[in-house]
């Protein structure tokens, strides 16, 4: 029961940040940065990300509802969720698509502009004689995410599309992408590894970081509890849930790239050196095998080469 509630606690106080306020926020500091609110229209925008806020209220008491079925079933089937689309038909593929990409729209392209917003007169940064610079880069920012959002609107349509209706076929296809994932995964370089934690870690950065300090600087005014008479309440408390964000981001990072480093192949180089060689040269191959050991490089001996080997003959292996 304990560690029941210790799960929900670490897995949806982050979450209830970002998508609940986040959503709230992200509304709120985008109808800003496009020009859309306004001194005289701030009556209008204030129910409206209310609104919002209310609708992701909802989604998220579902996904605390939701979540130990959810969590057993990915604990007892890695690929559940796969495996029960083959038999989804087309609108329940839409729906699938829409319920995921339409929140994804706000809390990831509008929330990527009104984090960058929010954090920045969090910090001081944008102050009335700075906001035609942080107006432009902030929509910079929002065009960015939406790039994003919309290749990865594309691939998931295009997963979707591959999901074949036989049960059977799906099983084997499903096997297929497993053993290839596995492949990839095995066969990445540390290039590959760099450009993927890349791409993943600098916009959880933004939105997470960045998103959870706007977050709650955003709601806070939305409700009415930041006013001018209480700033020097909310800027230090949303710089800590700032620094609280920026710790789990690092430890996150920390566990990722632990992950991929573990998944690197180590190259191997086996020298094959004739037994008939001085003894002296062999005490030096002794020697380097063991300083060499860290570095993928392993010594042997064979009576199979000739002592008339002018060269010693290497090969490389992979483990």
């Amino acid at each position: 029961m304990w560690k029941l509630i210790y799960d929900l606690g670490v897995e949806f106080i982050p979450i209830h940040i970002l998508q609940v306020w986040g959503g709230v926020g992200a509304v709120w500091g985008f109808a800003e940065v496009v020009g859309l609110r306004t001194p005289e229209t701030i009556d209008v925008w204030r129910p409206i990300a209310l609104s919002f806020g209310i609708l992701f209220l909802c989604r998220f008491i579902w996904q605390v509802i939701d979540y130990p079925n959810r969590s057993s079933t990915e604990h007892h089937h890695d690929h559940h969720k796969v495996r029960t689309l083959a038999s989804y038909t087309r609108l329940e593929k839409f729906y699938q698509l829409t319920s995921e990409f339409i929140p994804k729209y706000i809390l990831e392209v509008w929330g990527g502009v009104g984090a960058v917003w929010g954090f920045a007169e969090v910090v001081g940064l944008r102050i009335p004689e700075t906001v035609y610079i942080w107006r432009p880069i902030s929509l910079t920012f929002g065009v960015m995410f939406f790039v994003r959002y919309l290749y990865q609107l594309i691939q998931a349509v295009k997963a979707y599309r591959r999901i074949p209706r036989n049960k059977s076929q799906n099983n084997n296809n499903d096997d297929d992408d497993i053993n290839k994932n596995e492949t990839e995964i095995r066969t990445s370089t540390r290039g590959q590894i760099l450009f993927n934690l890349t791409i993943e870690f600098a916009p959880k950065l933004i939105l997470e970081v960045w998103g959870s300090t706007g977050a709650v600087w955003g709601f806070s005014e939305v409700v009415g509890l930041r006013r001018p008479e209480t700033i020097y309440l909310w800027r230090p408390f949303s710089l800590t849930v700032g620094i609280v964000f920026l710790l789990r981001y690092i430890w996150q990072l920390k566990e990722a790239i632990k992950k991929a480093h573990d998944g690197i192949p180590k190259q191997i180089i086996v020298i094959v050196v004739p037994t008939t060689v001085p003894c002296e040269t062999k005490k030096v191959v002794d020697s380097l095998a063991s300083d060499d050991l860290e570095l993928g490089i392993a010594y042997t001996f064979s009576e199979n080469i000739s002592s008339s080997s002018s060269d010693t003959e290497s090969e490389v292996g992979t483990s």
